[in-house]
């Protein structure tokens, strides 16, 4: 499986909204493409926010220069995405995954997959990563830097796994993810599940083995779409200590959308705010998909990342308030511990 003639066409991306279009275009799949685009975003976020210096001496990378909008008239750079960077970079992931693993050593009984087949993928990948570095840095979540430098903090050893289980055709691994952690889901409906990476600061290994009871089971199970939501997530536009990358923080809101960090919508959840009055044990969160006339709730978040605060904690549960950032309307309240249980 390599790149399809209808996504070659939409390079080079020169600009944002060249790699949204391609974004656009894959969400538009039935299964987008989650090599394609974590090398994508890689590749902009490496020249945009770790090496900002505009390389003389590599033909094959050239950089679109347009005006800034600060200061005036001043110039902004945004790295090329050619073609056949992309394509090496990919091909490189994909041979290096289906020469290291066997399919027909892996029987998948009812077209699903074995927890010796996920163990086997999660394998190549973590042999693949360099043996000593700061698995804290920013910046090395995508695919890009494990193909470029061989590194990836934990979230990006799990979103590895998956992009290497779909390269490998195994369309029932998923990503699956709690509040710090993330893992694989496989088998009939997701109902496996298998550690992928480390957690927390130690570098403990229980890959394949089944994940800790996250979240009393209601952990976010993925499916591609989600997928690609996570990874724009998880793009770090951060510099240096005191600057961001405008670019990055645009390409983040635009596609699929996050907090409205950059530029807030009028009306929208202001980030940061807290709910008024005490909050007990129970703290409760407004869902922005409550009733209401209309195709979205006034003030919904683009990314549905619901606003909370917790400025005490009151002995006795408290139920939702009355009035919350004055953009209540007919919302629906849930309880942030809502379970299955």
């Amino acid at each position: 499986m390599g790149l399809k003639a209808a996504q070659k066409n939409l390079f080079p991306l020169r600009s944002i909204d060249d790699v949204v279009r391609l974004f656009t275009a894959e969400l538009n799949r039935e299964e987008p493409d989650l090599v394609l685009l974590s090398l994508v975003l890689g590749f902009v976020e490496h020249f945009l926010a770790v090496n900002r210096v505009i390389p003389t001496n590599v033909p094959e990378l050239s950089f679109q220069s347009r005006p800034a909008p600060d200061p005036p008239g001043g110039l902004t750079y945004f790295p090329v995405v050619d073609l056949s960077i992309i394509a090496a970079l990919y091909a490189r992931f994909t041979a290096q995954i289906r020469g290291a693993v066997d399919l027909s050593l892996y029987p998948r009984e009812g077209g699903v997959s074995s927890r010796e087949l996920v163990k086997k993928v999660s394998d190549v990948i973590w042999n693949s990563l360099s043996r000593s570095y700061f698995k804290d840095r920013a910046h090395i979540q995508s695919l890009f830097s494990f193909i470029t430098g061989t590194k990836l903090d934990s979230s990006g050893v799990a979103f590895a796994v998956v992009g290497a289980c779909q390269a490998l055709g195994l369309r029932d691994v998923h990503l699956a993810l709690s509040e710090d952690h993330a893992w694989v889901v496989f088998g009939p409906n997701g109902e496996q599940t298998a550690e992928v990476t480390w957690h927390g600061k130690g570098n403990e290994d229980r890959r394949g083995q089944t994940s800790w009871l996250y979240l009393k089971g209601s952990y976010m199970r993925c499916d591609r779409k989600m997928e690609v939501a996570f990874m724009v997530c998880a793009i770090n536009p951060t510099i240096d200590m005191h600057t961001d990358s405008l670019e990055l923080l645009q390409l983040q809101q635009v596609r699929p959308g996050t907090l409205p960090q950059l530029a807030p919508d009028s009306g929208s959840w202001p980030c940061g705010a807290l709910i008024p009055g005490p909050v007990g044990p129970q703290v409760w969160l407004p869902a922005p998909w409550g009733p209401r006339s209309g195709s979205q709730p006034r003030g919904a978040p683009r990314s549905g990342f619901w606003p909370y605060g917790v400025p005490s904690l009151a002995p006795g549960p408290v139920g939702p308030p009355d009035q919350a950032f004055g953009l209540m309307g007919s919302q629906v309240w849930l309880p942030a511990l809502w379970g299955p249980q």
